[in-house]
């Protein structure tokens, strides 16, 4: 997998990656969201927050993540219904995982 230039080419990756699944997906405008892509199916909403790796999944297999992030969607994960993933892309792979787990590829 070609490392992406900038955080819009990964969005638009994972856009039409959730769409070909049949999800219905949004990319929010606002650049202070604690998330950058929403997807829907079957009335069930999923957030998505990206992060771009430098480097193979096999250098640094874990996922981070800014701890007021983490409390942001969860908290809206409870409020909302919603549940949320992280996004790794590394530049071998991407990997996807929830939130409230913890990650070791």
């Amino acid at each position: 997998m070609e490392r992406f230039k900038n955080d819009p080419e990964g969005k638009l990756f994972l856009k039409k990656y959730l769409e070909d699944k049949g999800y219905q997906v949004d990319i929010p405008t606002n650049p202070y969201s604690c998330f950058d892509l929403v997807a829907s199916k079957n009335g069930k909403a999923f957030v998505f927050e990206l992060k771009m790796r430098n480097c193979d999944s096999r250098e640094y297999g874990d996922s981070i993540v800014e701890l007021d992030k983490i409390k942001n969607l969860k908290l809206l994960d409870f409020e909302k219904g919603t549940k949320s993933y992280i996004v790794n892309f590394f530049t071998d792979c991407f990997h996807v995982h929830p939130i409230d787990t913890y990650c070791d590829i």
